[in-house]
């Protein structure tokens, strides 16, 4: 049996909301939240462990917070800012012919933003499972194909690519 939206709204409006574990003591719609000025709830995590101020997350405040994350995030094996050379990426993008190596396609010869046939390399193994930045580990890929392959496998994702560009034949 489907749940049904059990709590009235608190702003006087007469909706009935659902109730979760998060709504509080007086629940509001989003258009009473709008209308009140309350639009953004506070909460209240306790205060941070480094300097007292409001915290944000893990008991630390947004300067603490973000100290922490940037320094647990950081790629440790290359100097801040740097992952490869507009050389060794030129060296690789004429190495492949500008094609991408996921579609077979041509890429455009310049990168433009937003732009799904922009040039990008590609990591043949992801660094996620254990790849490298290796020359030998990058290739040519449109912006496109990149963003849709995401950590997956190259062979299954290539395989993949080509079941979806071949044309069905459905015996009717």
């Amino acid at each position: 049996m489907p749940r049904k939206p059990d709590a009235p709204c608190a702003g006087g409006c007469g909706h009935l909301l659902w109730r979760s574990s998060t709504s509080g003591d007086s629940p509001k719609c989003r258009a009473c939240r709008k209308r009140d000025c309350d639009w953004y709830r506070i909460r209240e995590l306790g205060t941070c462990t480094e300097c007292d101020r409001p915290a944000l997350a893990k008991n630390l405040c947004p300067k603490h917070y973000s100290y922490v994350w940037r320094k647990s995030h950081k790629r440790k094996d290359l100097p801040r800012g740097v992952w490869i050379s507009r050389e060794d990426r030129m060296k690789i993008h004429e190495r492949d012919h500008w094609a991408c190596g996921l579609c077979g396609m041509q890429c455009e010869r310049e990168f433009k933003y937003g732009s799904v046939t922009s040039p990008t390399l590609d990591h043949i193994m992801p660094r996620s499972l254990g790849g490298s930045d290796d020359m030998d580990n990058l290739t040519t890929a449109h912006w496109g194909c990149n963003a849709r392959r995401q950590t997956r496998d190259f062979t299954e994702f290539v395989i993949c690519l080509a079941l979806e560009n071949t044309p069905s034949t459905s015996a009717s």
